[in-house]
């Protein structure tokens, strides 16, 4: 049916500039139909052949359920022709609405995906998950809502801005977010929690898109692009220009804005350096160059790219001169060609000229080569093909552009006087997000590295609570009071101490150090006994200020099972540490209320 709609020479179809000979005429997902006709007659041509393959294969056109959408010359077409429903406001195709009025269309469908987000979000409010958790429901459940969306509509910012909001709000469940988003976008081994960002994840989906117009097929989907991206020169020669911002150009405005944020996240991604040397300077292209200012914009003269004059090469003679005989001979239309060499001379940088004077190279040996193909450049790397970069490479290389650093490693490093805070926070990673395996105890830790575990001293700083000081030893409640120094601990802190010299671990253990970053934590060996650490440190977070009479539950006998196997007394210890932390907290709220 539809190679038969195609080759039919009767049926016009819808022609765009740049492919008159190849027109749109149907479009097909799954089940979907979607014919683009330019005329009544066309309508009931491509019906006829519709009617005729339904009545052999008994696969009917529900007329019913089909719409058409009046663009143009043809908005006096019937609001019934042919027993379909015709308007010139809202049809939906592949679940996304289209009509004339594009604001409108916009709003109607980024507003589905949201309300959509917000219905899953409350489904999911009810589970206990931990920040972790929350990170991989927003990834699996709520980011492919938007992804279809993201490949074929533009986003504007309050858009974004709206989708980061309902996410965040959502990872903290409604509390201050405490840790910057470009912190917690970072990988888990560089202290972030391996976060989304939409935005990165926008660009991705965008420079998707000239990944497939790489591609060496000519599928008939590729005519539109092709025909916006080419309006600043042909074979993409804007995704080559030397350009650093798409507002610099001087007739950017013409191309409509989902294409515009295309090209604006290559320019982004796409960098180089300045050219110094002869034959760098030969093959910098002249347009778009972001060197080759005039007034704070770059040159784009259409009529010189369309005469074949792209590089500074193409300028110039072989005695190295810029000759304007030579560029007049060149050009295919003669008009204002003075007053456009005048600006060009105006805007290229002297030392360019200077460099290009005193140079003795022949240029009949000299060839400026523009690569054909679209490389993006990466860290350490050498510059790769578009098409061969992964979606994955590409948004890790985006997060890491804008990602930061953890304020509060600035913090540890000064309190416990870390050497090399980066090696020291690197190994403690690796140690919570590879071997920890509970959720609960990952969130612990990572939350004790970024320092946002409250104190009364932070709950002060805050302005949650009224004083920094412990409620019931009155003094200052900072990180090594809350975990060690409180007298309620000391019992805790006592039997332990007896336990870990039983394991052969003779000097202190429960020390700041330690409970944050772990204990001689870049020998894997020393795994099992930071284990236990978390553990303790976790309990002391969430029963915090019980009765003494608990911690004396530890076993006596425990100390006299003596080290035939450590690993099953740290087993037995974090077991009675971290199954009874409900009960406890139970037991603490009963007493206190």
């Amino acid at each position: 049916m539809a190679t038969r709609i195609r080759s039919d020479q009767n049926i016009l179809g819808l022609s765009i500039k740049n492919n008159q000979q190849r027109p749109f005429k149907i479009s097909q997902l799954a089940d979907d139909t979607t014919l683009f006709l330019k005329s009544k007659q066309d309508i009931k041509k491509a019906l006829n052949i519709i009617e005729t393959f339904g009545s052999l294969s008994r696969l009917i056109l529900n007329r019913e359920k089909t719409k058409g959408l009046r663009l143009g010359n043809q908005r006096k077409i019937e609001d019934e022709f042919e027993d379909i429903t015709w308007t010139d406001e809202i049809i939906k195709a592949l679940g996304v609405h289209f009509c004339l009025n594009h604001k409108k269309m916009l709003e109607m469908n980024w507003n589905e995906k949201i309300e959509k987000m917000k219905k899953i979000i409350n489904n999911w409010k009810r589970r206990k998950l931990t920040m972790i958790g929350r990170v991989q429901i927003v990834k699996s459940l709520l980011l492919p809502q938007l992804t279809f969306l993201m490949s074929m509509l533009h986003i504007d910012q309050n858009t974004i801005k709206q989708v980061e909001k309902i996410i965040y709000n959502y990872i903290w469940e409604g509390k201050t977010e405490k840790v910057k988003r470009n912190t917690m976008i970072k990988p888990y081994i560089e202290g972030g929690l391996n976060s989304i960002d939409i935005r990165s994840h926008i660009d991705t989906v965008r420079i998707n898109w000239l990944k497939k117009l790489e591609t060496e097929d000519k599928a008939l989907w590729k005519v539109i692009p092709q025909f916006e991206i080419n309006k600043f020169g042909s074979k993409y020669l804007i995704c080559k220009m030397n350009l650093d911002n798409l507002k610099n150009l001087p007739i950017s405005e013409n191309i409509s804005p989902f294409y515009y944020e295309i090209l604006s996240t290559w320019m982004k991604l796409k960098k180089s350096n300045e050219p110094k040397k002869y034959n760098e300077i030969l093959a910098q292209i002249i347009w778009g160059n972001k060197y080759i200012k005039l007034k704070g914009k770059t040159l784009l003269f259409k009529n010189w790219i369309d005469s074949g004059i792209i590089t500074i090469k193409d300028l110039l003679q072989n005695n190295n001169n810029l000759d304007e005989n030579n560029i007049y001979r060149k050009l295919i239309r003669k008009c204002n060609w003075l007053s456009e060499i005048s600006m060009f001379k105006k805007a290229i940088p002297k030392i360019w000229l200077r460099k290009i004077e005193e140079s003795d190279v022949d240029l009949q040996n000299f060839t400026a080569r523009i690569k054909n193909q679209l490389m993006l450049k990466f860290p350490k790397q050498e510059p790769i093909k578009i098409e061969k970069c992964t979606n994955q490479k590409i948004y890790k290389h985006i997060v890491s552009m804008k990602s930061e650093k953890p304020i509060a490693h600035l913090y540890w490093e000064n309190k416990l006087n870390l050497s090399d805070i980066s090696i020291t926070v690197k190994c403690s990673n690796e140690f919570i997000f590879k071997h920890l395996q509970n959720n609960k105890l990952k969130e612990f830790k990572w939350k004790f590295l970024n320092k946002i575990i409250p104190t009364r001293e932070i709950l002060h700083k805050w302005k949650i609570s009224k004083s920094p000081n412990c409620n019931y030893c009155k003094v200052k409640e900072d990180y090594e009071h809350y975990f060690i120094k409180c007298e309620y601990l000391q019992v805790l802190s006592n039997r332990l101490k007896q336990i870990f010299e039983t394991l052969g671990y003779k000097k202190d253990m429960l020390t700041l150090k330690n409970l944050v970053i772990g204990y001689k934590i870049e020998y894997p060996k020393y795994n099992e006994i930071n284990h236990l650490l978390t553990v303790i440190g976790y309990s002391i977070y969430k029963s915090y200020y019980i009765s003494i009479s608990y911690w004396r539950n530890i076993p006596h006998n425990i100390l006299q099972v003596i080290a035939i196997n450590k690993a099953k007394i740290i087993s037995i210890i974090m077991y009675i540490l971290y199954n009874q932390i409900y009960t406890l907290i139970y037991f603490f709220k009963r007493k206190h209320t």
